[in-house]
């Protein structure tokens, strides 16, 4: 189980999603998003992002105390020119609950290993 998993079993996730709870939207949201960048991995590029690399990887570019920039996700030329979704910061914000991640405009954090 990833560590920023909010849910601890699925029965959970569904009734959350069925109440409409934001956070487990968010967590949706973001299950679709890695599912989709995993896709673009072909499996000579890489391993798959794990939601834990995914998300350590994006709060290490909203961490200002951090002096560098923050951490970037490379898999080959896998994410060769890729940006990240702006609807991403939208819902890590949500799922973190610091609104301030989606006030800030975060660069990207793919890069091919060039």
């Amino acid at each position: 189980m990833s560590k920023h998993h909010p849910y601890p079993n699925e029965k959970d996730m569904i009734v959350r999603v069925m109440v409409g709870d934001p956070v487990a939207n968010a967590w949706l949201w973001l299950e679709a998003y890695l599912e989709n960048i995993n896709s673009m991995i072909d499996s000579d590029e890489g391993e798959h992002v794990d939601m834990d690399e995914l998300i350590d990887t994006a709060l290490s570019h909203v961490d200002e105390t951090n002096g560098w920039g923050g951490d970037y996700i490379s898999r080959g030329g896998a994410f060769e020119g890729m940006s990240v979704e702006p609807m991403f910061w939208e819902k890590l914000a949500v799922l973190k609950e610091k609104p301030s991640i989606a006030q800030v405009q975060h660069g990207h954090f793919f890069s091919c290993a060039c």
